[in-house]
């Protein structure tokens, strides 16, 4: 558990060395799960929720901060066994359906993307999502790819920041692009975030060092 409400239940060392890191929320019963690792592993994501005394049927949405396999490639089966929503960004749609499998990066890890349909699709650059009496706040933030977006919210801990893979890379195949992805962070540092739950880094604090690990990857020059 990060704070009340708040935790890390898949990643590297938790569930399949290829997932992201996947952030589960939790308020008045209700859960939502943020990104959900390349799908070799969705059994013992649940088992690690269990373990939490957290139910998987109650996840009822799944966020998905973009389309690359190791964030949402288990999210065909998640929808399958427990019947969440799934919230993404336009940007990339088609690649998370399965009608740009080149833009899931699936051919970098070698497996076999299984498509998801987007339910509630993100149009705007910014949307918000209510998890029981909790509000969270949708940003667009494009350029490591075109759809991607970052979940954040004022918790009783602080401000946390799920911004995903804010390092980066940036590669033309997947869509991405310098420039959007440089203005992307510059909008990350505005948020003044207390904790920084990162797609490969994991949870970076306090606000100090959420601000510098953002910083450092913007180029000034």
């Amino acid at each position: 558990m990060i704070m009340a409400g708040v935790y890390l239940v898949g990643g590297p060392g938790l569930s399949a060395p290829e997932d992201c890191n996947v952030y589960l929320l939790e308020n008045e019963g209700e859960l939502l799960m943020i990104d959900c690792g390349c799908g070799l592993s969705v059994e013992r994501i649940f088992l690690n929720m269990e373990k939490l005394w957290l139910s998987p049927g109650d996840i009822g949405t799944l966020i998905l901060t973009h389309a690359h396999v190791d964030h949402g490639g288990g999210a065909a089966e998640i929808v399958s066994r427990v019947g969440a929503r799934v919230i993404a960004h336009r940007g990339d749609v088609d690649a998370l359906e399965g009608r740009d499998i080149v833009k899931t990066a699936a051919g970098l890890y070698g497996i076999d993307y299984k498509p998801v349909r987007v339910d509630r699709v993100v149009d705007g650059e910014k949307e918000t999502v209510n998890l029981g009496r909790q509000e969270l706040q949708l940003l667009h933030t494009p350029g490591h790819t075109q759809g991607s977006i970052v979940v954040w919210g004022d918790f009783p801990g602080g401000r946390v920041l799920f911004g995903q893979d804010i390092h980066g890379p940036i590669n033309p195949s997947w869509g991405s692009d310098w420039d959007q992805w440089q203005a992307s962070l510059k909008k990350l540092l505005q948020l003044k975030a207390d904790y920084l739950g990162e797609g490969h880094y994991g949870i970076i604090c306090p606000a100090q060092k959420v601000q510098r690990f953002i910083a450092d990857f913007i180029d000034e020059e």
